[in-house]
């Protein structure tokens, strides 16, 4: 994947949600507005790779940190018939998972998070039964992701820039009255290339980053039908 996009893709909201307000409706309780929200939790993986500018071997590295993922969302869902839906909804979701390490001998202190991100998600959902509903999700997203090194010795960074990626996602809906339906999904979300690179003390180059990072997670979560 290559979205060379800093900022959430410009996908005109509007456009999509006229399009599916313009679908012809029928006889389905799957219509209209709603609110969600979530928690959950799940695991990031930062995965930086130093390309070195005096030749030496490249180097890779692959840092996890588990944390409680949070996410809202407003959205429309229009009935495609009976038994199927599909609703489009902007999400924001927020991350309480900061992967830090100290290393002594250097001496530098690392700090990576990815601590919000943004999405626009289409979803296709299946209802087999009354009050259950079977869906998948796919979304255009942009993250902030901070990754950084401190350090007065050896080489240091500090890059923050919001990078573009794509949401997958499965779950299931259990409806509890004719508003209220409980949820749980698990979520993955692919983020794009952050290239950035470190500096010396006197300021000079010492390598070239390049990261693409990813969050996996399960949430709980309740919507509720206007």
């Amino acid at each position: 994947m290559n979205l060379r996009l800093s900022r959430l893709p410009a996908i005109p909201a509007a456009l999509a949600l006229s399009l599916l307000s313009a679908l012809p409706p029928v006889a389905s309780a799957d219509e209209g507005y709603f609110v969600e929200a979530g928690v959950g939790y799940g695991e990031t993986t930062f995965d930086p790779d130093y390309t070195f500018v005096d030749g030496s071997p490249s180097q890779s590295f692959s840092d996890q940190q588990r944390g409680r993922i949070t996410s809202v969302g407003f959205g429309y869902e229009k009935a495609l018939s009976e038994r199927f839906s599909l609703a489009i909804s902007a999400n924001l979701v927020d991350q309480q998972a900061e992967w830090t390490l100290y290393l002594p001998w250097e001496p530098a202190w690392f700090s990576y998070e990815i601590p919000r991100t943004l999405g626009l998600i289409l979803t296709p959902a299946w209802q087999p039964a009354p009050r259950w509903r079977l869906f998948a999700e796919l979304g255009l997203i942009s993250g902030e992701v901070k990754e950084r090194k401190y350090s007065a010795v050896t080489s240091h960074y500090d890059a923050d820039e919001w990078v573009s990626g794509l949401l997958l996602g499965v779950g299931v809906g259990y409806r509890l009255n004719d508003r209220l339906e409980i949820t749980l999904g698990r979520r993955e979300m692919r983020y794009d290339d952050l290239t950035y690179s470190t500096r010396l003390p006197d300021g000079s180059q010492r390598a070239t980053v390049t990261d693409s990072p990813t969050t996996a997670y399960t949430s709980l979560g309740l919507r509720y039908r206007f």
